[in-house]
């Protein structure tokens, strides 16, 4: 070690020295890094395996104050404390060069951990940060998950196998709502079995939040960290150019809306929005109608399903009406007042009707509404929807044969057998378009979950499995039957308002 340290100090064209699993101690680590001082050619250094501690990682810090060159830094089972990872989490505070740094496999705790969060506030450079098998508990991914809410640069973070519970993840899945630059979180979990005695706890690579031994905590974690993916998917797909986003039942917190709004107002592609069922209410609204007010490409907006009371319909009707471009937004299933559904007169906005209930989210035939009833009790004239509509509800609880146009007593016979003679029509155009798509596509499927493999395999000799690469599966999405009145013949739905049902007088 002492030779190459020599060689080292005037060396011009070595890039790369890897020293895996040698027999390299403190002293000739330390030779090794204070060599780095002088050279300037290296670019990547591996002391893999070998036993330098804490006394070549100080050296090691020293040396990267001036050094300019090394881009790649391996101390992975060096012996390091939180002595050596003081020193070197305070060189990334003023360094600009270095892009990866793994400590995996040593003696990082919480203390340690604690200093890395505070040099990632500070340190836009670094890419990969490798802390697998250290002793790092929620406290200290904690700090470190207060790092990553201003870091701008860091693209990979590994904690494998440390003492993180569902808490910790929990606290990441929070942090990332304000980050966009990580794409890579590799993170186990320990998750306590509540059948089990307290003292027992499970390690699971993939704490997967189905499991039936995961506590209720460590599935609220896991959808967390979905609902944070999800967001982040969102927003790279609209900064990309995607025309449509469609996010039915995606549950977004006020930061995820935030962020979501954002992107819409930097888009110029952006054109139809579909955000039904996701937990938005009048403050995110209001955020949403400002982005509206100024798109230059949005043109179709359904927020059905959602929060949203007076004080955001109310902000979404004044946007509409300051831009023309929307042609229509729908408010469909929101706790509205009947006064000031009856009061907004922008025909392009579609509010809950007085004493009615909006229908179900796009792309759901069964399920409930939104204030959680079965869509069998949901108080609506059935006689007034289109066949396509009557069909669906009976198949959501309806007795089948049962005169849906019938339901209610006082009706007109004659108005009733009219329209139930135009909607028999209609099923029967419906009919013979639905047995054609079926013959071209076989069956319809609906779309699959997304995807998403979470933290890395035990054995480190796999690749770990990020968690931010799941992807939708392939698969219909399912016309929503609401969305439009059926034409006569083949030629599919027509764009525009279903006809929306009352409920009967009193």
């Amino acid at each position: 070690a002492g030779h190459l340290a020599e060689a080292l100090e005037v060396n011009v064209s070595l890039k790369d020295l890897q020293l895996h699993c040698n027999a390299v101690g403190p002293a000739g680590g330390e030779r090794i890094a204070k060599a780095l001082a002088h050279n300037s050619s290296l670019r990547a250094l591996s002391l893999h395996g070998n036993r330098t501690g804490d006394r070549a990682a100080v050296a090691m810090a020293d040396s990267l104050q001036s050094n300019s060159t090394l881009r790649t830094l391996s101390l992975h089972g060096t012996g390091i404390t939180d002595t050596g990872a003081f020193r070197i989490a305070e060189m990334l505070e003023g360094n600009s060069t270095l892009l990866e740094l793994s400590l995996g496999a040593n003696a990082i705790s919480n203390e340690g951990a604690a200093l890395f969060g505070n040099s990632l506030r500070l340190n836009s450079t670094l890419q990969e940060l490798h802390l697998n098998n250290n002793r790092i508990s929620d406290d200290g991914a904690g700090k470190i998950a207060e790092g990553l809410r201003v870091n701008t640069g860091l693209r990979e973070l590994w904690l494998v196998n440390n003492t993180i519970s569902s808490n910790g993840v929990l606290i990441f899945a929070e942090a990332l709502e304000d980050n966009s630059s990580l794409s890579r979180l590799g993170l186990t979990a320990t998750v306590r079995d509540p059948a089990a005695s307290p003292s027992t706890s499970s390690s699971s690579p993939s704490f997967s939040p189905s499991a039936s031994d995961a506590s209720p905590s460590a599935k609220e974690a896991m959808l967390a960290l979905q609902r944070c993916h999800t967001l982040r998917k969102a927003v790279k797909q609209v900064d990309d150019g995607q025309e449509k986003l469609h996010l039915q039942g995606a549950e977004l917190s006020a930061k995820g809306v935030s962020r979501l709004v954002q992107a819409i107002k930097r888009s110029g592609t952006l054109s139809d929005l579909k955000l039904d069922g996701c937990r938005i209410d009048d403050q995110g609204a209001e955020q949403l109608a400002e982005a509206l007010e100024t798109s230059r490409s949005v043109t179709r907006v359904s927020l059905m399903n959602n929060s949203i009371g007076d004080s955001g319909a109310t902000r979404l009707a004044t946007a509409m009406d300051r831009n023309e471009r929307v042609e229509s937004l729908t408010l469909e299933g929101n706790p509205i007042s009947d006064a000031v559904s009856t009061s907004i007169t922008t025909p392009r906005l579609t509010t809950p009707r007085a004493g009615g209930m909006g229908m179900a989210a796009s792309g759901s035939l069964g399920g409930r509404s939104p204030a959680g009833a079965p869509l069998s009790n949901v108080n609506l004239d059935l006689g007034r929807m289109s066949a396509a509509a009557a069909k669906a509800m009976t198949v959501a609880g309806q007795k089948q044969g049962q005169d849906m146009g019938a339901l209610f007593p006082g009706e007109d016979p004659a108005q009733h057998d009219k329209e139930l003679s135009q909607e028999t029509a209609a099923q029967a155009a419906v009919s013979g378009s639905t047995e054609k798509r079926r013959s071209q596509s076989g069956a319809l499927q609906p779309v699959e979950e997304e995807g998403w493999d979470w933290g890395g395999q035990v054995d480190e000799a796999q690749a770990p499995q990020e968690w931010a690469e799941g992807e939708w599966g392939e698969g219909w999405e399912e016309q929503a039957w609401a969305e439009g009145e059926y034409a006569a013949g083949e030629e599919g739905w027509q764009e525009g308002a279903w006809q929306e049902g009352r409920a009967p007088a009193a």
